[in-house]
């Protein structure tokens, strides 16, 4: 019954998913999600045929099949358990061992103690939110929340904020009158160039004056950054148009990182989001809807913290809490490393996508005559597969990724008569890569200078 009950379940999942994805098919898009049920399903109509077999076998039979499968159960909740320490002990010993190594003070607090401190003042501070929230923790919210004009609204900035400790101290930042990392004045004069990205443009792991705008601004340039963290290619064309489009700034600078692909297929979840694809007129006007946007943010922030500030409690006490058993049950560490792969597989829809994507980006820009710029940041797991010295550009973007490497993004942009700058080309001219990246382990860009003019 319970593998029947599964099977039920997950072919609901299917139908929904692909009655999402024949909307995307028809718009030219498609996604992993219902391969990724279908796995499920897969998986589950399986057990329930060997379990079946084994209902028919001898007692003895019985016995050597059923030992088997609860062996390899245990196997498998045993690996989730792993993952799931093994998760928790990277993000807070090893940070805290790799910082004594080198030196480097390490602020060990959590993320909460950092807020709980700030507030102490008059200044609120809010722990940081992505718009991809939305669309992988909370998916009831995928199509925005809903107004008191029973409209929906899709949030693509933030409220002030402090970010990640990647480097050994939070970075605290004061957003400006739209949610970005930015001071409001810049909005007075003459932009000169937008930036449209995620974590690295929002201003990923260093202090607001070593970001990338703030380094564009020291170098005379009226910048404005907006980038949030878990962006992907939809999330910024919406970005580009919501924000960049008021301003009509001369130039425009994209900034793409290998993960990229990644949260396109959360965002492919939305159709609210898939509308700025698809129709070209799509807009919901939030440039002038902030008070909204940021009454809901606090609100959902307070209600989020709470229940954070509640798991903290009883984690304190037995890390095993009711929470992080229930994520285990679930397999949720597993189910992600599957979903993953299947989204870096996809390579051939994720070229396709962000072909049109770019686009349409190049076509809005080129009508108010702006020019785009599309920029290469790559990781250091795609550093580590690359051959710096021969400047590979055939290398592949992501390890997952089989198929699309840094050579296929020069020629889509080339295609599309967009200018690119290879960072790749940058890093390779410095003797240790590592030592741009925090600690000199995975993470975002450092405040190291490494640019060569």
């Amino acid at each position: 019954m319970i593998n029947i009950y599964v099977i039920f379940l997950t072919s609901k999942k299917i139908i929904y998913l692909s009655k999402l994805d024949s909307f995307k098919i028809a718009g030219g898009y498609s996604s992993p999600w219902s391969m990724y049920y279908l796995t499920y399903f897969s998986i589950a109509l399986l057990f329930a045929v060997i379990i079946i077999f084994i209902l028919k076998l001898k007692y003895e039979l019985k016995i050597k099949f059923l030992t088997a499968i609860i062996s390899v159960i245990f196997t498998i909740f045993a690996l989730e358990l792993f993952l799931t320490l093994s998760h928790q002990k990277y993000n807070i010993e090893t940070k805290i061992e790799n910082a004594k190594k080198i030196g480097l003070e390490f602020d060990s607090r959590s993320t909460l103690d950092v807020l709980e401190a700030l507030n102490q003042s008059k200044n609120k501070v809010y722990p940081n939110f992505k718009p991809k929230f939305f669309l992988v923790e909370d998916f009831y919210l995928k199509e925005g929340f809903q107004t008191i004009n029973n409209g929906n609204i899709f949030p693509l900035s933030n409220i002030s904020t402090i970010l990640t400790n990647e480097n050994g101290y939070y970075p605290i930042v004061k957003t400006d009158k739209y949610g970005f990392t930015n001071q409001n004045n810049f909005y007075n004069n003459n932009i000169d160039i937008m930036l449209i990205g995620d974590s690295y443009v929002e201003g990923y792991s260093v202090k607001p004056e070593d970001s990338i705008s703030s380094n564009l601004n020291d170098a005379g340039y009226n910048s404005i950054s907006l980038g949030k963290g878990g962006n992907g290619p939809i999330i910024e064309l919406a970005t580009l148009i919501e924000y960049a489009k008021p301003y009509k700034p001369p130039v425009v600078i994209w900034f793409f990182v290998h993960n990229d692909f990644r949260n396109l297929h959360f965002e492919l979840r939305s159709n609210l989001l898939t509308n700025y694809l698809i129709n070209t007129n799509y807009e919901q006007n939030l440039i002038n809807k902030q008070n909204e946007i940021d009454d809901f943010l606090i609100r959902y922030i307070d209600s989020e913290t709470e229940e954070f500030k509640k798991n903290i409690i009883v984690s304190k006490v037995n890390f095993l809490n009711l929470d992080t058993i229930i994520e285990i049950i679930k397999l949720s560490k597993l189910r992600s490393y599957i979903i993953n792969t299947l989204m870096y597989l996809n390579t051939d829809n994720n070229y396709k996508i962000l072909d049109q994507v770019l686009t349409r980006a190049n076509n809005e820009i080129e009508s108010w005559g702006g020019k785009l710029y599309f920029v290469y940041l790559p990781s250091l797991q795609t550093l580590n597969n690359t051959s710096l010295e021969n400047g590979d550009k055939n290398s592949n973007i992501n390890i997952k990724d089989g198929k699309v490497t840094i050579k296929n993004i020069h020629e889509l942009c080339e295609k599309l008569n967009i200018e690119v700058i290879d960072f790749h080309n940058e890093i390779s001219k410095i003797d240790n890569y590592k030592s741009i990246f925090p600690m000199e382990s995975d993470g975002h860009y450092n405040s190291k200078k490494v640019i060569h003019y």
